[in-house]
């Protein structure tokens, strides 16, 4: 039975021996990690190690089970997961629990060269990994539908829209929001399907959208906030609650 070394306390990784190397298909990469709370709000694991995305080397398994990245066949897709980064993968929504074990491999069979940046391949490959990671990046900074334009123009980023009627919002997909404008009454107790450390922008359309002061959402004085046409309000997220940090009146 291989060692399993502990990266930390929910990152595992299989310690190679000689037995690996001399199959055909030689395990070059072998990381096992324990899905945490944090994992399943962000439905992005960290592999523990690099890959290149796009190349058909990553293996993953959920709780011994093989799963296959997105794929669209006749206009319907299939899979569970997307490669996010050269450091991890985004697993669909609702798909992973607390507890979870999800293993990522990579093995000689499916593995090409990492380049040092020589020559055109390599600088090719390493401009590649680059326009990922920024892209990464920028998804980071102004939310998952962020795309890092590498032709020099500016990458894409959009002010969403919050539907009416929608007590718990996903608002993952941008930075900045605006309220429905019409379309009835919107108490928000929640906002969902983000990160810690998210920080989101909400300008108020008209005077329909209500923010609610509870158990998710901490705001100032204690007090509810129903916005008018301008208002402007800012909140970061811990993991688990919203705080307000700034509010403008601006009607």
């Amino acid at each position: 039975m291989p060692k399993l070394v502990e990266i930390t306390n929910n990152i595992y990784r299989k310690q190679p021996t000689q037995a690996d190397f001399l199959r055909p298909t030689g395990v070059l990469a072998d990381a096992i990690v324990v899905i945490t709370a944090e994992h399943v709000s962000s439905r992005v694991v960290e592999t523990g190690f690099k890959y290149d995305t796009g190349e058909n080397q990553l293996e993953v398994y959920l709780n011994g089970q093989y799963i296959r990245t997105y794929e669209w066949i006749e206009g319907q897709q299939y899979g569970e997961y997307e490669e996010w980064t050269n450091y991890s993968v985004r697993f669909a929504q609702n798909y992973l629990q607390v507890g979870d074990i999800v293993r990522f491999r990579v093995t000689s069979a499916n593995y090409s060269s990492i380049y040092s940046g020589s020559g055109s391949g390599g600088a090719a490959k390493d401009i590649q990994d680059l326009i990922w990671n920024l892209n990464q990046l920028g998804k980071e900074v102004f939310g998952d539908n962020y795309v890092f334009n590498y032709t020099g123009n500016p990458g894409t980023r959009t002010i969403g829209t919050i539907p009416a009627n929608t007590a718990e919002p996903d608002i993952s997909d941008y930075r900045t929001w605006r309220t429905a404008i019409g379309g009835g009454i919107s108490n928000i107790t929640n906002f969902t399907q983000c990160r810690a450390d998210d920080v989101k922008y909400i300008i108020f359309s008209d005077s329909n959208a209500t923010l609610f002061h509870g158990a998710n959402l901490k705001l100032q004085g204690g007090a509810d906030f129903t916005g008018n046409s301008g208002d402007f309000i800012s909140l970061i997220y811990d993991g688990s609650v919203w705080y307000e940090m700034t509010r403008s009146l601006n009607s």
